[in-house]
């Protein structure tokens, strides 16, 4: 049965049976709490483009298997905080097999968080999010600051355990901008997950993100403050000391980004910015915190217009935050750098008492390299300015494609 009358009775033997758009507006009306998670299957192909503005979908306790099936004609536009096909989702065993397709954009005076699944995401212990892919078009204006991920804007842990992110991908675009054009615009945004927060402070958990693809177009239209990452942004609130070795992980993805400038006046002077391949990765760790394994990036900086990169950093592979004692790993990873200027504009310069490019860590000593690649030979033909730094990786340590291919490494187109 369909038009808005969900058969089953939501339970993990007898799921809610999702078949058209209708249905799949009528999970609002489902109660859910934390301790009653619903499950959810999507039996069909559906369009929400009968509805104009499809309104997200509020709080719910929810596991979805959309049985590979796709969500077409979205079309969200919300003036308020927050903004995704849903706004705050929770799971306690599985977000799985969907494909969404459409767009969302968000306007706010304030502050925004958003993602193209949902604003956040709380996964319980053990909860996996698996084969979700987005084909979407993301644009946000904001007063004071954006949380953004291509699939989820804040990915949120409560208690011990483990939780995946595996074989994801979003493919489109993601342009921001301020409504408040006086300040600076605080930016932290990925292709898969925007931050990563820890309710409670538990300090014994895993969280994975696996085999994950991202094919982005960023378009940053304001003056920033910025943390961009091709899969996974920064740590948020309630991050301490974790037992367990490694406890963010980054294994085999993949990401591709475009990334332009299009604000003169585009960074806050003496404050970091960040443009890197894989990860951002800040917070308040001591110990040993975050590796990136098998993974690769292909990141193009557009120089259509002049500006000054004070502040700056870009990384290939990783980049860090300024907390003392933290501990990354890069292990077998390859990451790509140009520098694209159309219209032959003049170098300025990635210059500055912070300004550097990081061909694959970041800049402090506490990141350990294995094995993994910055084509050097890329950056070198596309980029004629100075640059400050490469943090003591030599020149003859920068290798490039051929190198890789000769070790036994495959390139193939997407």
């Amino acid at each position: 049965m369909a038009n808005g009358i969900l058969p089953g009775s939501g339970t993990k033997s007898e799921h809610f049976l999702v078949e058209d758009g209708r249905d799949f507006d009528a999970l609002r009306n489902i109660p859910t709490s934390v301790s009653e998670h619903v499950y959810i299957e999507i039996t069909n192909d559906i369009s929400l483009a009968m509805f104009p503005l499809f309104a997200p979908i509020p709080t719910k306790h929810f596991n979805i298997d959309g049985k590979s099936h796709a969500i077409t004609g979205i079309n969200i536009s919300s003036g308020t905080s927050m903004a995704g096909l849903f706004l705050d989702l929770h799971s306690d065993d599985y977000i799985k097999n969907i494909v969404l397709e459409g767009r969302v954009s968000c306007n706010n005076s304030g502050t925004i968080t958003c993602g193209g699944v949902c604003n956040r995401l709380t996964l319980r212990s053990n909860a996996v999010v698996s084969n979700v892919e987005c084909h979407m078009s993301l644009s946000f204006s904001a007063g004071s600051g954006l949380t953004a991920g291509g699939l989820f804007g804040v990915v949120e842990i409560t208690g011990a355990g483990s939780r995946a992110i595996s074989e994801c991908a979003f493919k489109g675009t993601m342009e921001a901008g301020s409504s408040n054009t006086g300040t600076t615009f605080s930016m932290i945004v990925a292709g898969i997950v925007g931050q990563l927060w820890n309710a409670g402070g538990a300090n014994d958990y895993t969280f994975m993100i696996d085999r994950c693809f991202t094919h982005i177009s960023y378009r940053i239209n304001s003056r920033i403050n910025l943390h961009l990452s091709g899969i996974f942004s920064r740590t948020g609130q309630g991050f301490n000391t974790a037992t367990t070795s490694y406890p963010i992980m980054i294994n085999k993805c993949v990401a591709k980004m475009r990334v332009q400038f299009t604000h003169p006046g585009a960074f806050a002077n003496n404050t970091t910015q960040a443009v890197c391949g894989i990860a951002c990765v800040v917070g308040n760790f001591t110990g040993q915190v975050a590796t990136v394994e098998k993974c690769a990036t292909f990141v193009d900086i557009l120089w259509t217009h002049q500006f000054a990169l004070r502040a700056f950093h870009l990384s290939g592979l990783l980049h860090r935050g300024s907390a003392s004692g933290q501990r990354f790993t890069i292990n077998q990873g390859y990451a790509v750098i140009r520098m694209i200027n159309p219209d032959n504009l003049p170098w300025e310069g990635i210059t500055g008492s912070f300004g550097s490019v990081t061909f694959l860590p970041s800049t402090q000593p506490t990141v350990g390299v294995n094995d993994a690649f910055f084509d050097v030979d890329i950056f070198a033909e596309s980029y004629d300015g100075e640059f400050t730094q490469t943090h003591g990786i030599t020149t003859a340590e920068l290798q490039s494609q051929a190198f890789l291919e000769a070790r036994g490494w495959e390139f193939k187109d997407e």
